[in-house]
């Protein structure tokens, strides 16, 4: 036996279909976030070189800076972020290193008789110049 769908079940079954045609549109249109990504970064004004990062490499000082600090930009803006601290002790200055010399200052931080490494221990010392 067959059953009759009564009018309202038939609507029902109607507004449905629609709804789904509806998402499916928008779905198809919308972009997912890393395409979405993608184009901001195609579109961005902001060049290659501005993207970069630099860190801090010196000591710890406590309630100045805290080393392995990171400020995203170039070594100008990471040195007027750090500005108050560089006031107190300038050789934080010298210890700033961009994301391009990073891996190679790491190591002469650590090595006796290098600049950064003679800076390194004028500050942990204690020593502000």
């Amino acid at each position: 036996m067959a059953v009759k769908k009564t009018n309202v079940a038939a609507e029902a079954d109607e507004t449905a279909a629609a709804a789904t045609e509806t998402v499916n549109e928008e779905t198809a249109s919308a972009k997912s976030p890393e395409e979405e990504n993608l184009t901001f970064i195609k579109t961005s004004a902001v060049g290659p070189t501005e993207l970069g990062f630099c860190v801090y490499l010196g000591p710890t000082i406590h309630g100045v800076i805290q080393s392995g600090m990171i400020c995203s930009g170039t070594r100008a803006d990471a040195e007027k972020f750090l500005a108050s601290a560089i006031e107190k002790y300038p050789l934080i200055a010298k210890l700033v290193v961009t994301d391009k010399t990073l891996a190679e200052d790491r190591v002469k931080v650590k090595t006796a008789g290098n600049a950064l490494n003679v800076f390194y221990r004028k500050l942990a010392s204690g020593k502000s110049v």
